[in-house]
C-alpha cells in the first residue's frame, strides 16, 4: 500500500516523468520477455538482445507516453461527463484513431531504428499493422470499457501499462516472429497473382473465346 500511495504521489507532482518511467520499464521488459518465449520455443534466437530491448523501450520516451498521456487528458473535453454515449465514444475513439495511430508508429520506429529503407518500412508496417489492428480490435474495446467506466482518469495510463505488458509482448512477437511468415505469405500472394495475370489469365480468356466459338456454330 506505501508503494501505491508513493507512486500516486508521484503521478500527482511529477506525471509526465513518472509515467514515461513507468511505460519505459514496461516496454523494455515486454520485449526481454517475448525474447525468453523466443528462445526457449523457436529456437531462433539463442540469447538476449539488449539493444532490441532498449530500442522498443525507448518508443515510449519519443512518443507512446505522450500519446497515451494526452489522450486520457483530452477525451474528457472531447466527451464529458453525463453526454450521451460518452464511453460509447471513448472507446471508439481509441478503436479507431488512438490505437491505430499506436499501431502504425511503434512498428514504424522499430523498423527504422533498426536500420529498415523508408520503403521497407512503408512496405513491412502495411502488413503487420493491418494483422494487429484487426487482433486488437477483438479485445482492446472490452478493456478500454473498463479503463473509462471504472478508473480513475489519474491511474489510467498505468492500467494501460499494466495491460500493455501483455500488449507489447505480443507487438514484439509480431515485430520479430510474426511478421516474417506473414510478409513470406503476403509474398506468395503476390506471386500467385502475378502468375495469374501472366499465364492463367490468357488461358482462362482462350477458352472463353473457345466457348463462345461453339456455342455460334
Amino acid at each position: 500500500m506505501l508503494a501505491i500511495r508513493w507512486y500516486g504521489r508521484q503521478l500527482d507532482t511529477n506525471p509526465i516523468k513518472t509515467k514515461i518511467i513507468t511505460a519505459f520499464f514496461t516496454f523494455g521488459s515486454a520485449d526481454l520477455a517475448c525474447q525468453c518465449i523466443e528462445i526457449k520455443y523457436t529456437k531462433t534466437v539463442k540469447n538476449i538482445n539488449w539493444k532490441r530491448a532498449l530500442r522498443q523501450a525507448s518508443y515510449c520516451i519519443i512518443a507512446a507516453t505522450w500519446l497515451h498521456y494526452y489522450t486520457v487528458k483530452m477525451l474528457p473535453y472531447f466527451f464529458p461527463d453525463g453526454t450521451k454515449y460518452r464511453l460509447f465514444k471513448s472507446v471508439l475513439y481509441d478503436s479507431l484513431i488512438h490505437m491505430p495511430m499506436y499501431v502504425v508508429g511503434i512498428f514504424t520506429y522499430l523498423d527504422l531504428m533498426s536500420g529498415k529503407s523508408i520503403a521497407q518500412t512503408y512496405r513491412e508496417v502495411k502488413v503487420k499493422a493491418k494483422h494487429t489492428i484487426i487482433k486488437a480490435w477483438s479485445f482492446r474495446p472490452w478493456v478500454q470499457y473498463i479503463n473509462f467506466s471504472l478508473v480513475p482518469i489519474q491511474w489510467r495510463v498505468l492500467y494501460i501499462n499494466a495491460f500493455g505488458f501483455v500488449w507489447n509482448i505480443y507487438l514484439s512477437w509480431v515485430q520479430n516472429v510474426r511478421s516474417k511468415r506473414l510478409l513470406e505469405e503476403k509474398r506468395k500472394k503476390e506471386e500467385e497473382e502475378e502468375k495469374l495475370r501472366k499465364g492463367e489469365l490468357p488461358k482462362i480468356c482462350s477458352e472463353v473465346e473457345e466457348v463462345e466459338t461453339i456455342c455460334k456454330l
